[in-house]
C-alpha cells in the first residue's frame, strides 16, 4: 500500500509539473517570434525596449503568469497583390497589378516596430504595404511616359522598391521583390486625382 501511495504521488507531481512547464514556458518556431508583453503594456503602439517589450526568437522563454502575455508574430516571407491605376504623362490612365514580397526585419527594432503596428490586426499589413509600394508606384508614373511603363517594368519594378524601402522600414518591414506583373493603358477612365 506504501508503494502505491509514493507511485501516485510520483505521477500526481509528475502531470503537475508538465502541466506548470506547458503553462510558463513558451517556445519561438523558427519562422516567428515571441513577443512577451507586461499585460498594462497590451495594445500599445509605441512598443520599445524600455516599455516592458520582450522579443524571443529561436528559443524558449518563461513568462510570468497573470504578469506577461506572449504573442506570436510571423517572420516568414510574405506577399502583398499591388494594384493601382494611375496617370503616367499626357494623362493617361494606366492600370498596373504586381506583387510585393516582404518581411519582418530580423533584428530586434525592425520586430518590436512590426509588433507595435501589426499584432493586433496582422491582416493590416497587407494593406500597408499595398498603400505604401501603390502610392510611390503612382508618383513614379507620373514622370513617365505610358510606353516607358510597358517597355521596362522591371526597371519600374526597381524604382519603386528603392522609394519604398524606408516607409517599409518605419513599419518594420524590408522588401524582398517587387515584380509588376501586368501594365494596362487601356484602363479606362482616368483615376480620380
Amino acid at each position: 500500500m506504501g508503494v502505491l501511495i509514493i507511485v501516485l504521488i510520483v505521477v500526481v507531481v509528475a502531470v503537475v509539473g508538465v502541466i506548470l512547464y506547458k503553462l510558463l514556458w513558451r517556445v519561438a518556431g523558427p519562422n516567428e517570434a515571441l513577443i512577451i508583453l507586461r499585460r498594462r503594456d497590451v495594445g500599445n503602439p509605441e512598443l520599445t525596449p524600455g516599455s516592458g517589450l520582450r522579443v524571443v526568437t529561436g528559443r524558449r522563454v518563461l513568462v510570468k503568469p497573470g504578469v506577461e502575455t506572449a504573442h506570436r508574430l510571423s517572420l516568414a516571407p510574405r506577399e502583398a497583390v499591388l494594384a493601382a491605376d494611375c496617370l503616367a504623362k499626357a494623362d493617361v490612365p494606366v492600370r498596373i497589378k504586381g506583387v510585393v514580397f516582404f518581411r519582418v526585419g530580423d533584428e530586434y527594432i525592425s520586430i518590436a516596430k512590426a509588433a507595435g503596428r501589426f499584432l493586433e490586426t496582422p491582416a493590416q499589413v497587407n494593406v500597408d504595404v499595398n498603400e505604401v509600394a501603390g502610392g510611390n508606384l503612382r508618383t513614379i508614373i507620373a514622370d513617365m511616359t505610358a510606353e516607358d511603363v510597358v517597355r521596362d517594368r522591371e526597371r519600374l519594378g526597381g524604382m519603386v522598391r528603392d522609394a519604398s524601402v524606408a516607409a517599409m522600414a518605419d513599419m518594420g518591414l524590408i522588401i524582398n521583390a517587387l515584380n509588376i506583373q501586368e501594365v494596362d493603358v487601356s484602363a479606362g477612365q482616368p483615376p480620380q486625382r
